[in-house]
């Protein structure tokens, strides 16, 4: 209990305290918006009784993630990792995929309790449940949420073309390009302080926006390079296949155990229903393209086309400046603002959560 005590005291004395972590949060939120044009920083606080503002929640979303965010296919999913620091709460993420099936992340949301349970809900019956007890906490909130539609925020109530994205947990989903996911790339920062955590997650943006950057703009091809890697392996299933056509843009795929699917070019779809959902060629439509000539890539989705890919990171995220060389307005600066008002019971903080199902 001495060394992690003496841990403590040393963090302490690197980083400072994380009272003053929250004290700095409006000055860092205001100096953030000002370096990336375009980004979305809400601070929300709870007044109590002696009237001193508490951390509530905030959001954040950088510009530049804002305008990548609309060349993704428009699926959005939520996914949220529990924080391991002084003080209770849950980092929410929104992420989208790019072209080239890599985690795209839009939003940043650090909360300390209330909207998550019924954002993450699998079932409708567990939605009505959390978004009633929302409700029942905040009648301006739960209306508020009614408004905005419960199918753009509730894992239950999405409906709409999911393509290949696992809307069930996309920070679980294995990147084949990168091997990492947002969740464990968040777990480096999620136990340090309101202001690190932020700092730590605008680096590693930037470090990813700029890697994949100099990857897209060294790409030659048509369509990303995973999607080029998927239409090979799509094509390596149609061995045996024969084709016959119908008409220019209308074939009868042949398979080697009896199967038989109709492609049509034109619309492009498959009776497969795979060439229709993801909108990627299906091994059926490769070979029916094969048959007039068409290239593969040229069917695929625009979402998928390197030059969409370029686009997505063409924004840069910028480090805040120092607030010295700024005039902070007086409503910034003068915003006191202090932690949550729940915080952990005394002890040693575990790093990690103790798994709730065998693996």
């Amino acid at each position: 209990m001495k060394c992690y005590r003496a841990k403590e005291q040393g963090v302490l004395g690197l980083r400072g305290s994380d009272e003053d972590s929250y004290l700095k949060l409006p000055e860092y939120l205001y100096m953030l918006k000002l370096a990336n044009p375009g980004t979305i920083a809400d601070l929300e606080t709870d007044v109590d009784d002696d009237g001193d503002e508490h951390f509530l929640y905030l959001f954040l979303a950088f510009g530049a993630l804002i305008s990548g965010f609309r060349k993704l296919r428009h699926v959005l999913v939520i996914d949220g990792t529990h924080l391991s620091g002084k003080y209770k709460g849950v980092l929410l993420t929104a992420s989208g995929q790019d072209a080239n099936f890599q985690i795209f992340p839009l939003a940043f949301a650090n909360l300390a309790k209330m909207a998550t349970p019924a954002a993450m809900a699998h079932s409708a019956g567990e939605f009505r449940d959390y978004y009633g007890k929302i409700r029942a906490a905040n009648s301006a909130c739960g209306i508020y949420l009614g408004h905005v539609g419960v199918a753009r925020w509730s894992r239950a109530n999405f409906s709409g073309d999911r393509y290949n994205i696992m809307t069930s947990n996309i920070a679980q989903q294995l990147n084949d390009t990168t091997q990492i996911t947002l969740r464990s790339a968040l777990l480096e920062g999620r136990g340090a302080a309101i202001v690190e955590l932020l700092t730590f997650i605008q680096r590693m943006m930037t470090r990813w926006f700029c890697a994949r950057r100099k990857k897209a703009e060294k790409h030659r091809g048509l369509v990303s390079v995973e999607v080029d890697k998927q239409m090979t392996k799509n094509m390596a299933t149609m061995k045996g296949s024969k084709i016959n056509a119908v008409n220019s843009w209308s074939s009868q795929i042949l398979g080697k155990f009896g199967r038989s699917d109709k492609v049509m070019l034109a619309e492009r779809k498959c009776s497969c229903t795979y060439f229709d959902n993801i909108k990627i060629p299906c091994g059926h439509a490769m070979l029916a393209a094969d048959g007039i000539g068409v290239p593969y890539d040229t069917l695929c989705g625009h979402w998928y086309k390197t030059s969409v890919w370029r686009e997505t990171y063409a924004g840069v995220i910028n480090h805040h400046g120092a607030a010295r060389d700024v005039d902070i307005p007086e409503e910034v600066g003068s915003q006191v603002v202090y932690p949550p008002s729940t915080k952990r019971q005394l002890g040693r903080r575990r790093k990690t959560r103790i798994p709730s199902t065998e693996r």
